[in-house]
């Protein structure tokens, strides 16, 4: 049954290959888990999905996937709740995680990034939709737009938690059907 199914998938991508939708190993707007973009990816390394959060880095190979979830549930804690946004359909306000600063090694990676780097996007509308993120492309961070932010710390008076936000531009915009459902606000979240 796997070669029957890695026959499958392997058919399915060879027959996407004839499509434009492509970029690195990936199929515009088609959805992958965590875990799909880490084997896609052929990195030797095994991250387990849940410990790559928002982005993992490779700095051997000049990549990291960003994974968005753009409407987060409102119990999560303020520190987390990062406002990801696309600005229109071409680029994205995006935070690193936090305790992070111009200093940090992976916001140097995002600023020291070249034409040869791959940072493929993936967002999905909420966590209600499971663990599976549309691909959006590739993007490529404006290095112009780098901004040491603050995160709150909630339930106390103490200084929250830096944060880099930074202008993700896309090297072509989002499907706009895929760009008006994103932004829809999901029903339990108004």
């Amino acid at each position: 049954m796997k070669n029957g199914k890695t026959a499958c998938v392997c058919f399915k991508f060879k027959r996407d290959l004839e499509n434009e939708d492509i970029a690195g190993a990936f199929v515009i707007n088609r959805k992958y888990s965590r875990s799909d973009v880490l084997k896609l990816l052929r990195w030797e390394k095994d991250q387990p999905p849940l410990n790559v959060g928002g982005y993992v880095i490779s700095q051997e190979r000049q990549t990291c996937p960003i994974f968005v979830t753009y409407h987060k549930d409102e119990e999560i804690s303020d520190s987390i709740k990062y406002e990801d946004a696309f600005v229109n359909r071409f680029e994205m306000k995006w935070y690193t995680k936090s305790n992070r600063t111009m200093d940090s090694p992976d916001v140097k990676f995002f600023h020291n990034s070249t034409e040869s780097y791959f940072i493929p996007l993936f967002v999905k509308k909420g966590n209600d939709e499971g663990t599976e993120f549309y691909f959006i492309g590739r993007v490529r961070p404006d290095k112009d737009s780098f901004l040491e932010e603050v995160m709150p710390n909630e339930n106390t008076s103490e200084a929250g938690h830096p944060v880099v936000s930074m202008t993700l531009k896309l090297d072509r915009p989002v499907e706009e059907e895929l760009y008006n459902y994103l932004h829809e606000v999901p029903a339990d979240n108004t």
